[in-house]
C-alpha cells in the first residue's frame, strides 16, 4: 500500500491512511467489529472525497479473513456541507430569537434549545416532539391559534410538509412572553435533510414580530380602503407562494384548499378561480398572466402589472382586469380583480361613434365628387358656345351688321343664366346674393 499511498492519497493525509492500514492494526479492530471504514481525500488531477470499508468476509468467524472495498463519497461529503452550511447560517440568523429548537422528526427526538427567553429552557429536553409543541402552545392565549399551532408544527405534519415539497411552515399568532406581556409572534418550521444518517430534521424559532405586524397590519387597512372599486383583493407571499384573501365578493373557494385563516396556496386558488369564473377562450391566456414566476418577472422592473379577461356569469359575459400592484418601501404586493364592463363599453361606443362619422364623411366626400364630375360636364356646354361665339366676335370685330345678326340669332341670355345657375349651387353661401341679383338682370 506504501505505493499507492505516496502517489495518491492527499500528503495531510498519508500518515493516517498508513496507520489505518497496519496489519496488524487492521486484525485488532476486526477482532472486535464485523467491519469499519475511515474517510480520506485522494488527489488526482482535483481533490476527491474516498472512504475505505474494512469487513469480515461474509459470516466468516475468521476475522483474518477479510475484505477491503473502497468507495467515492463527493455527492455525499458535497451533501453535508451544504447541509452543515445551511444549518450553521440559520442558527445564526436567528440568535435575536425568543426561542429556537432543533428537532429530529424521524428519530423523534429534541437535538437542542436555544434562545433569549428563559421559557424556552424550561421545555422538557427530553420529550417527544408532540408533546413539546403541545407544551409550548399553552403560551398561546387564543385557543383557535393554539389550535393551528399544533395541527401546523405536530411531528405528522411536518413531515407530510416536507413529502409535499414544502420546506418552511410558518404561523403569526399572539403568544404570553417573559414579561407577561402578549405580544405577536412569528413561528417558522425550517425542514432540512441531514445527509450523513438521511434523517429529517426541523429548526423551528419564534420571534416578536410585533412592530412589523402592526406595520403590516396597516397597510392592510390602506389597501381596503384604496381597494373600495375593487370586488376581489389578495396579498401575494411569492417566497411562500401564498395568497391571502384582504376582500372577496364574487368567488368561494372550499375549506379543504385553506392552509390557515385566510390564507391559500397560490397556485390552487387561482387555477380553482379561473375554472370557475372565466370564460373558456381567455382561460389559458390568463393562467400564464398569473403565473407566479411570470408576475415577479415583470414586477422586477416596475410597480404595476395589469390585464384584461372575460368572466361567465349567469347574465351574461363580463369584463374584468387583474391588477398587481407592488409597495417597493415595503414590499407588499396586492394583487386585485376589478369589473371594467362601463370601461369597455364606452370604448365600444366610442370607437363606434369615430366608424360612424368616418363612414359619413366618405360618403359626403364620395357625393362631392359625384357633383362635382356632374357639374363640369354641364359647365362644359355652355362655356365652348360662348367660347366660341367670342372667338366669332373677335375675327369679325370691324363688321357691325354681322355681329349684330349674330347676337340676335344666338342670344348670350339664356346661356350665361344657365352658367350662373350652375355657379349659384356650387358657390360659397356669402356670393349668392350677387349671383341672383345678375341672374333678374339678363331676364
Amino acid at each position: 500500500f506504501d505505493f499507492l499511498i505516496q502517489k495518491y492519497i492527499h500528503p495531510d493525509e498519508r500518515s493516517y491512511v498508513s496507520r489505518h492500514l497496519n496489519y496488524e492494526t487492521l486484525l485488532e479492530r476486526l477482532s472486535q467489529e464485523a467491519s469499519f471504514k475511515f474517510h480520506f481525500r485522494l488527489v488526482t488531477d482535483t481533490v476527491h472525497y474516498y472512504y475505505l470499508l474494512i469487513a469480515r468476509n461474509g459470516n466468516a468467524d475468521d476475522y483474518r479473513d477479510f475484505v477491503i472495498a473502497v468507495a467515492c463519497e463527493d455527492n455525499d461529503v458535497t451533501a453535508r456541507k451544504i447541509y452543515e452550511n445551511q444549518l450553521h447560517s440559520l442558527l445564526a440568523s436567528i440568535t435575536h430569537a425568543a426561542g429556537y429548537f432543533h428537532l429530529d422528526l424521524t428519530d423523534d427526538k429534541i437535538l437542542k434549545i436555544g434562545g433569549t427567553s428563559a421559557l424556552a429552557y424550561k421545555m422538557d429536553a427530553d420529550a417527544s416532539i408532540d408533546h413539546f409543541i403541545a407544551e409550548t402552545s399553552v403560551f398561546i392565549p387564543v385557543l383557535k391559534d393554539r389550535n393551528d399551532f399544533i395541527n401546523a408544527f405536530c411531528r405528522s405534519s411536518l413531515m407530510k410538509s416536507y413529502e409535499d415539497g414544502q420546506v418552511e411552515v410558518t404561523r403569526v399568532s399572539r403568544c404570553l412572553y417573559d414579561d407577561n406581556i402578549i405580544r405577536i409572534s412569528k413561528y417558522v418550521a425550517r425542514l432540512l435533510l441531514n445527509p450523513s444518517n438521511n434523517h429529517l430534521e426541523v429548526i423551528l424559532y419564534g420571534e416578536d414580530v410585533t412592530r412589523t405586524q402592526e406595520a403590516y397590519e396597516t397597510q392592510v387597512s390602506i389597501v381596503q380602503t384604496l381597494s373600495s372599486n375593487y370586488l376581489n383583493v389578495y396579498l401575494i407571499n411569492p417566497r411562500e407562494k401564498t395568497l391571502s384573501v384582504i376582500k372577496q365578493e364574487d368567488h368561494d373557494v372550499p375549506d379543504q384548499d385553506k392552509k390557515h385563516n385566510d390564507t391559500y396556496p397560490y397556485d390552487l386558488f387561482l387555477s380553482d378561480y379561473i375554472r370557475q369564473r372565466v370564460h373558456p377562450d381567455d382561460r389559458t391566456m390568463l393562467e400564464e398572466s398569473l403565473e407566479l414566476d411570470n408576475v415577479m418577472g415583470v414586477l422586477s422592473g416596475q410597480s404595476e402589472y395589469k390585464g384584461n379577461y372575460r368572466i361567465n356569469d349567469r347574465d351574461g359575459i363580463h369584463y374584468y382586469q387583474f391588477r398587481f400592484i407592488k409597495n417597493e418601501d415595503s414590499g407588499i404586493i396586492v394583487l386585485g380583480f376589478l369589473n371594467v364592463d362601463d370601461v369597455v363599453e364606452s370604448e365600444i361606443r366610442h370607437q363606434k361613434l369615430l366608424k360612424e362619422a368616418l363612414d359619413t364623411a366618405e360618403r359626403a366626400n364620395a357625393e362631392k365628387s359625384n357633383f362635382l364630375s356632374r357639374m363640369s360636364h354641364d359647365m362644359r356646354t355652355p362655356l365652348n358656345g360662348i367660347i366660341g361665339l367670342l372667338e366669332i366676335d373677335k375675327k369679325h370685330e370691324n363688321d357691325i351688321e354681322f355681329l349684330k345678326k349674330i347676337v340676335k340669332k344666338h342670344s348670350f341670355q339664356p346661356v350665361i343664366c344657365s352658367l350662373l345657375s350652375m355657379m349659384y349651387w356650387i358657390c360659397p353661401r356669402s356670393r349668392r346674393a350677387d349671383l341672383y341679383s345678375t341672374m333678374n338682370l339678363l331676364i
